[in-house]
Formats: C-alpha cells, sequence, structure tokens
C-alpha cells in the first residue's frame, strides 16, 4: 500500500542518509554533493504550497544524485505523521498521529436549568454508558465553553437562554469534579444533540407508544420484526417494518427515553421494544406497520 508520502507529494521528498556506508561495527559517512533547487514547486493535493522549518524559513528542494530531497519533519507535519528523533540511537521515529479525543462527563436530558449572570447551570440527566464518565451530573457553561449543536460548532452565535429542559445534549468536564451525588462540573464542551421542540419523545408523558412488548421473530436482517404487544393501543402480535428514517431510542427510565447515536439496530429475540406508529396498520393477521420511532431495552 502506498504511503501518505507517495500520495501526496508531487516530488520524491523523503530525507535520507545519503552517502552513509558501514564497515564492521564503524559508520563512515562520506560527503556528496547538493544542489539547491528553489525553482521546484511542491503540491499537496494539486495546490501549491510553501514549506518552512521551526524558525519560519522557506525550505528549499535539494537535488542529491539526481533525487530530489525535502526535510522530513516538513513532510511529516503536512501529512499528519508524528516525527521524532531517538538520538541515542541516532533513529528518525515516524508514527501515526493520534487524534485525542474527549472524554464525554455525561449524556442526557436537561433538568432544574438555573440562568447566572455569567452563565447557566443545569442538571444532565442520563444513563452510565460506555463512552460517558458519569449517569447524571450538574454542568456550568460559561463563556469559556465551546458549544456545539449536533457535532457543529455554534459558540460566536450562541446565547444561554437556547439551551432549554428537555434538551438532549453531552458535556466534556473541565477541571475539578466536585464529588457529591449528582456530581458538579464546568463544561469544557457542550453539544446539544437535539431540541425539546423537535426530537421524538417516546414516554408516556408526551406521546404513549402504540406498541409495547417483546420481539418474537425477526426477518430481512432486522428490517421487520414480529412484536407480541400488550396493553396498548395495538394488542395482539404485528409486524413492524424499520427503515432508514426510523428514530432509535434507548429507554432510561419509565418516562425518559432519549435519543442514541449508539444504539444498537441489532435486534434480538426478547428485546423490550416500545413504537410509535408511522401512518396506518393493516388489518391482516399478524398485523402490519411502519414504525416512526422504536425505544429498545435489551436487559428487558
Amino acid at each position: 500500500m502506498k504511503s501518505k508520502f507517495a500520495k501526496a507529494i508531487s516530488v520524491c521528498a523523503i530525507v535520507a542518509m545519503t552517502g552513509l556506508s558501514t564497515v564492521g561495527a564503524a559508520t563512515v559517512y562520506n560527503n556528496v554533493s547538493a544542489t539547491l533547487r528553489p525553482d521546484i514547486m511542491v503540491k499537496y493535493n494539486n495546490e501549491a504550497i510553501e514549506l518552512k522549518d521551526s524558525n519560519d524559513e522557506l525550505i528549499t528542494p535539494i537535488i542529491i544524485n539526481g533525487s530530489t530531497y525535502l526535510p522530513i519533519r516538513a513532510i511529516a507535519n503536512l501529512t499528519g505523521l508524528n516525527i521524532d528523533w531517538d538520538n541515542e540511537s541516532q533513529t528518525i521515529l515516524i508514527e501515526d498521529m493520534t487524534e485525542e479525543k474527549d472524554e464525554i462527563g455525561v449524556r442526557g436530558v436537561v433538568k432544574n436549568l438555573v440562568k447566572g449572570k455569567d452563565g447557566v447551570t443545569f442538571l444532565i440527566e442520563g444513563k452510565l454508558d460506555e463512552d460517558t464518565m458519569l449517569d447524571k451530573a450538574y454542568v456550568t457553561v460559561n463563556m469559556q465553553t465551546t458549544v456545539m449543536r449536533n457535532g457543529v460548532e455554534i459558540t460566536r452565535n450562541f446565547a444561554y437562554g437556547e439551551i432549554k429542559e428537555g434538551d438532549i445534549v453531552e458535556a466534556v468536564f473541565t477541571g475539578p469534579i466536585a464529588k457529591s451525588y449528582p456530581a458538579q462540573a464546568m463544561a469544557k464542551k457542550i453539544n446539544i444533540l437535539s431540541e425539546e421542540t423537535n426530537s421524538p419523545v417516546i414516554n408516556a408523558k408526551v406521546k404513549a407508544p402504540d406498541v409495547v412488548g417483546k420481539i418474537i421473530e425477526i426477518e430481512e436482517g432486522g428490517k421487520r420484526v414480529l412484536v407480541d404487544s400488550k396493553d396498548t393501543t395495538v394488542n395482539g402480535l404485528i409486524w413492524i417494518t424499520i427503515n432508514e428514517e426510523t428514530n432509535f431510542f434507548e429507554n432510561i427510565s419509565e418516562d425518559i427515553a432519549i435519543g442514541y447515536r449508539n444504539v444498537s439496530r441489532e435486534f434480538k429475540v426478547g428485546n423490550h421494544v416500545e413504537i410509535i406508529i408511522d401512518g396506518a396498520i393493516m388489518e391482516s393477521y399478524p398485523m402490519q406497520a411502519a414504525a416512526d420511532a422504536v425505544a429498545v431495552n435489551e436487559k428487558r
């Protein structure tokens, strides 16, 4: 497989230990003749670029024995690689750059919102998930907090009043976390995943599900599930069709269900589901309908 270097740079551009040879355990260094070539253009993704060193000086390509060379650090920085030097072993170290990912402190529904002069504090109540630290926490958002909406930064145009009780928010903490319960922390970053007025909610206080029961059969790789529904609008067996437009949720408690990007769509026989129907129900046996929203509880 070609490296990032070969794909990205339009010249042969990796530094080499030219003129170096070894005899036994001793290293012999030979001088070579090199030519500076400021007329050589470097392109990255077909766009001309200027490479600079640590002193912000322009780097000029070098020709040695017919091959073109550029400093390896400049190329590594350009292509997103880490470069280091091990002086003891006289070794150049090149590694893929690993992007540090913020750990999500808490994700859930906004409650008990209190607005202050310099920010806003509210309770985020959710559940402890694989990618979160806590199930609930009081979070303070202020001028230093980066604000996202569905992954897009909106900090510059954001006002504290835009956060409302019922919103679904995930928060990344900064600084110490108060060891109370719920915990208390400052938010380094928040991501508003959806808003109360736009997010489909599947709890009985807002909109009761039409189908409640266990999955007893699965077809078409999970695109159709047979549910034994009881004590709701629909009683009896019903085939539910799932498509890409279906909203998925995971039940937190009896009266809270929030949308999760990582809710499994791989149904299993025995899963407890609560479903809001989209459109009419076909009066066949079993009945048939399409799902607008599905809340899954894999542990029930």
